[in-house]
């Protein structure tokens, strides 16, 4: 729960001096000055539970002259009121919305209703090159650079492009800053992207997750699938390795 600490003279000149602790720590912020027409949150004489967080936290986000909301713990400010609750979630650590079914929390209503796709499996955006379907329209668009060969990521030290940001950042760290972060438990080699380990440690358990559609072979890496579709003339399936992203 959250504890929020009130210490002032009613003196509109003035400065609050709010604090918020967790558990087990005291995290001090910053005094600001008071915004115009602040309501004073009458002082909590127990925990808040989730709703009178949510409360408190749409309280204190007041409107200004300026037409702007301000965020109580950081600079951030916005025109939409629900965009400063929604952001001073990020320093609260409150999540609302909570999936009925393995009881996860979010943040934003969004993220639980894809979310709850994982569940049901529905995957309602589909390739336009192929008939592959993702769960997140997101997914979707970066699977498709795979079929138009867009680059759109560009790394700022050697300028290799990429169709994922993901994997530019793992060229930064691999090539350049050469970090191999991820090791294999049974021969100890090390790589510095996971997908790579992952791929090798198929040399050790001798899974074969990668299907031909036109025949019942199995392949442990997507590259080696797509070279055996080309001896079946006339396929039009998408060998392309990409898997739903999980949030």
């Amino acid at each position: 729960y959250l504890l929020v600490e009130m210490n002032y003279e009613h003196n509109p000149n003035e400065a609050l001096d709010l604090s918020i602790r967790g558990r087990n720590s005291l995290i001090p912020r910053p005094n600001f000055s008071l915004l115009h027409n602040f309501n004073y949150p009458q002082l909590l004489q127990q925990p808040p539970g989730k709703e009178e967080a949510l409360n408190l936290s749409i309280n204190r986000c007041s409107k200004p002259k300026s037409g702007r909301h301000h965020c109580g713990w950081c600079e951030y400010s916005s025109v939409h009121k629900h965009c400063v609750v929604q952001h001073e979630r990020t320093h609260t650590g409150e999540k609302p919305y909570r999936c009925t079914v393995c009881g996860r929390h979010f943040t934003l209503s969004g993220n639980l209703a894809r979310h709850m796709r994982t569940h049901t499996g529905e995957k309602p955006y589909k390739c336009d090159f192929c008939d592959r379907r993702f769960t997140q329209d997101s997914d979707m668009r970066t699977h498709a650079r795979t079929h138009t060969g867009e680059r759109p990521f560009k790394c700022p030290i050697c300028g290799k492009s990429f169709n994922q940001s993901g994997h530019r950042a793992a060229h930064i760290r691999t090539v350049h800053e050469r970090c191999q972060p991820y090791q294999c438990v049974v021969c100890e080699r090390k790589f510095g992207i996971l997908s790579n380990l992952r791929q090798h440690m198929r040399t050790h358990t001798g899974e074969r997750p990668f299907n031909c559609y036109s025949c019942d072979k199995k392949f442990a890496k997507a590259a080696t699938l797509r070279l055996h579709e080309k001896t079946h003339p006339g396929s039009v399936s998408c060998s392309t390795n990409y898997t739903d992203s999980k949030r």
